[in-house]
């Protein structure tokens, strides 16, 4: 339950990829160790009416891994 809390130690690893943001969650923080690691993606798409003007800025300049 405390895993996924709204604090900045739980959403610490994250990356804006092309696709939309992820984040990933270490061993046991929000399953059991066994289920190993758990990342989600977030669509820009849906982020976009809660971000603030540096958020939209940050994901406008996200540009293709080589």
């Amino acid at each position: 339950k405390r895993g996924l809390a709204p604090t900045a130690a739980n959403y610490r690893h994250f990356a804006l990829t092309q696709r939309g943001l992820v984040v990933g969650f270490p061993l046991g923080q929000i399953a059991g160790p066994p289920c190993g690691r758990v990342d989600v993606l977030v669509r820009y798409r849906d982020l976009r009416p809660y971000l603030s003007r540096l958020g939209q800025t940050l994901i406008a300049g996200v540009r293709p891994s080589r």
